[in-house]
């Protein structure tokens, strides 16, 4: 399985990556290089940090949505009601 992690902290993606010792992962730390990387269309899943800066992460999920991604979108982070933004917004958890 290969996962793109989207976070802008790269110290989070480390934590991450040392959890999941058995997955692929990948780290886009921007907007434009997750949509870049999502394009060549490599990953499986995608896990969203839903507090970007430069472009919020609900704004990502509804462009991988736009990219007919067919990957799972996962979407971290946030207050209850951006969950429940993020899974309109495409997320799939």
């Amino acid at each position: 399985m290969r996962v793109l992690f989207v976070a802008e902290d790269e110290n989070i993606y480390l934590q991450i990556k040392e959890l999941l010792t058995q997955v692929d992962i990948e780290w886009a730390a921007t907007f434009d290089d997750a949509v870049r990387t999502l394009k060549l269309g490599r990953h499986d899943v995608a896990l969203v940090d839903c507090q970007l800066s430069n472009r919020k992460g609900l704004e990502l999920l509804q462009e991988i949505r736009a990219l007919d991604f067919s990957g799972a979108t996962i979407a971290l982070g946030g207050q209850n009601s951006v969950g429940v933004d993020a899974l309109k917004a495409g997320a799939d958890d």
